[in-house]
């Protein structure tokens, strides 16, 4: 081989080499959506926040903040946009009219990198018009922000090491893919303590269908981190085994028994948790360790062994904080007018005969006049104004006391918040609009209720999901007929559909051929697909009208032929003051449940109790029927009552005439 030739193969293999080194930075450098869906400013001025998490320092090189923007045609000098990371000017470019479109990119570094939450400020000036005292306040002055713009953080490098703190961030953070993994056989307690644990990493992060559930035969090598949950010795596949082995998960008796650890390759690297029980009813009891945001924060140690759970806090009070929300303090002014909707779910035993109400400590600037200004709060999309005159001031905030109407609580126990400030904005040219007018919102902040020692009446409606299900106090009884791979697609959906806020819904799964129709008494329950043993008791429900052991869908005002799935409410045939929700398919090659449907009865206002989703994706529900026929019970009832009433009062009367007659004729005889 001439010199010649083994000089062009050093070269040929350091240029391999160069592209290999390249390939695996590319692929190391996570992209990350700042927004799912376009953002519009408007102008002269206005702001967007994106917030993003790094759980640990990323690395020098490759980051960057591309925004993809388009903006009106009639802008001018000097409008502009700045970024700023952190509070720190990071770019400010000029906007042109003639340039409609176009793609910016903002390295990112220093302190924008550290192991923490950072907040990314994009501020838009917009001018279309020059001159003393011109409006520029008007339809035409925008500035658009389009999905296409993305964050790019190039890996997580400077540590080696995890521990059970680094739960859930390390699994949801950027483009982070988690698989859930359970034995081939799982018994139902552990598949319920799974998909708890799945549904509560889908909230953590803004990629949900990167998180999924699979069993231990179908797990690949690859970049993939892997949570293992079950008994130690229900894992049968080799790579299973292997894993759990270099886990080095303790072992203690009655306890909830985790461990973390990072497998680094040369292609990737990945993190590997196992949860571990002897008994699978264990995993079932304690899981919340893994899915309830006040339990999770504990978590410390590359292992631990839980023997016991924190008492949960019963909330006799009546008095919730704003930060026991998860409403951290926040502020809203002439750049920031709306805050973001947050969401809140009463407890059952709350007493829907009383007032719900809220205490809102504030602090305001001095330049926000009083008399100009109001704050609305939206309670379910209903409005509520807020006066800021005349506030009582307390320990330095200012004091207000809201109560909520009675037909903002449509759901009974969703309390959907949202808060807007008017009067921020000053739309005079001739007056400046660079003072910061703004009204400041303490955590401290309550919604208060009252407590009710009495069962709550629950109305028989389809609006009751998930909150009255996921909420209880004991836990909602889920029934299958089979744990199969289409039965886990659906509970998969079920479970994150009931997820509130970020706690996993309080759910019990149970398999149909083995329950006992006790274990449903006191207690709601959700029924999935074909029950065959449970169908008798349902069929006793006298509101729906059954054939061959399925609901007449025409019967209940529907095109039965055209129906994929359908989802029904009643009360619970094993206790009457609880309820019972179907969830069922209407055509062998179905699914029982979709993601649509479901979304759509968390969003639903008017009450009913059939739900049918069509072939083409259409959904439809018996609401007008429904109510028809409560108006038409209640107008009985209120007859009823009326004749009852009446009857009552004509015997009393004819008593008496009877007792004055006798009264009389006695009186006669000894005269």
């Amino acid at each position: 081989m001439t010199k010649k030739t083994t000089y062009l193969l050093f070269v040929m293999l350091l240029l391999v080499t160069s592209l290999v080194v390249m390939s695996r930075d590319a692929q190391a450098a996570e992209k990350l959506s700042i927004t799912e869906q376009s953002v519009n400013l408007q102008g002269p001025d206005s702001v967007f926040n994106y917030n993003y998490y790094l759980p640990e320092q990323a690395s020098d090189q490759g980051n960057e903040l591309t925004l993809n923007i388009a903006h009106s045609a009639l802008l001018i000098k000097p409008s502009s946009l700045t970024i700023r990371v952190d509070g720190d000017n990071k770019k400010t470019v000029a906007l042109k009219g003639d340039e409609k479109q176009s793609t910016l990119t903002i390295p990112l570094s220093g302190k924008a990198l550290k192991k923490g939450t950072h907040m990314i400020t994009i501020a838009y000036y917009g001018i279309i018009k020059e001159g003393v005292c011109v409006e520029n306040n008007t339809s035409g002055n925008w500035l658009r922000i389009n999905p296409a713009s993305y964050l790019r953080i190039n890996g997580n490098a400077t540590s080696s090491t995890v521990t059970l703190a680094d739960y859930p961030t390390k699994f949801t953070a950027f483009e982070a893919k988690t698989s859930v993994v359970i034995p081939e056989k799982a018994s139902t307690s552990t598949t319920n303590a799974a998909l708890k644990v799945l549904s509560y990493l889908k909230k953590q992060t803004t990629k949900p269908q990167n998180m999924i559930i699979t069993t231990d035969r179908r797990i690949k090598s690859g970049s993939d981190h892997l949570i293992f949950i079950g008994q130690t010795a229900a894992f049968k596949s080799a790579d299973a085994k292997k894993l759990l082995m270099q886990a080095q998960a303790p072992k203690k008796a009655d306890a909830l028994n985790l461990s973390i650890s990072q497998q680094i390759s040369p292609k990737n690297k990945r993190i590997i948790m196992s949860v571990t029980a002897q008994e699978d009813q264990i995993l079932q009891k304690k899981i919340s360790v893994l899915t309830d945001p006040r339990i999770v924060k504990q978590l410390a140690n590359k292992t631990m062994s839980v023997s016991s759970l924190p008492e949960k806090e019963n909330n006799d009070s009546g008095t919730v904080t704003f930060k026991e929300m998860s409403i951290e303090d926040f502020e809203l002014s002439n750049a920031l007018t709306k805050s973001p909707h947050h969401f809140y779910y009463l407890p059952q035993n709350y007493d829907h005969s009383q007032d719900v109400s809220i205490t809102l400590l504030l602090k305001k600037s001095v330049i926000l006049k009083a008399d100009k200004a109001e704050l609305i709060v939206m309670v379910n999309d209903i409005p509520h104004s807020v006066s800021l005159k005349n506030m009582d001031k307390e320990d330095g905030f200012f004091k207000v006391r809201l109560t909520l109407e009675k037909s903002a609580l449509k759901n009974q126990n969703l309390v959907d918040l949202q808060f807007v400030l008017n009067g921020s904005k000053t739309n005079n040219p001739c007056t400046t609009n660079d003072e910061n007018k703004w009204l400041f919102f303490s955590e401290n902040s309550t919604i208060n209720f009252a407590i009710s020692d009495k069962q709550q009446p629950t109305e028989v409606s389809l609006t009751a999901f998930p909150s009255i299900f996921s909420n209880a106090d004991k836990s909602t009884a889920v029934v299958v007929s089979q744990l199969d791979d289409k039965t886990i697609a659906d509970l998969t959906i079920l479970y994150s559909a009931a997820t509130m806020g970020t706690e996993a819904p309080h759910f019990e799964l149970y398999d149909a051929s083995t329950i006992n129709p006790d274990e449903l008494k006191n207690r709601h329950s959700i029924i999935i697909g074909d029950v065959a043993a449970l169908t008798a008791d349902l069929q006793k429900n006298d509101q729906m009208t059954y054939v061959d052991k399925k609901i007449d869908l025409a019967k209940e005002g529907f095109l039965a032929e055209s129906v994929a799935r359908y989802a029904t409410v009643q009360q619970s045939p094993w206790d009457h003051t609880y309820l019972t929700m179907t969830l069922n398919k209407n055509e062998e090659n179905e699914a029982n449940v979709s993601k649509k449907l479901l979304t759509t009865l968390q969003n639903m206002q008017a009450p009913a109790t059939i739900i049918v989703q069509s072939k083409d994706q259409q959904l439809f529900t018996n609401s007008d029927r429904y109510q028809a026929e409560k108006a038409n019970s209640d107008t009985k009832k209120t007859v009823t009552s009326s004749l009852s009433t009446n009857t009552i009062v004509y015997f009393i009367v004819l008593l008496i005439i009877v007792v004055a007659v006798l009264i009389f004729v006695l009186r006669k005889r000894k005269k």
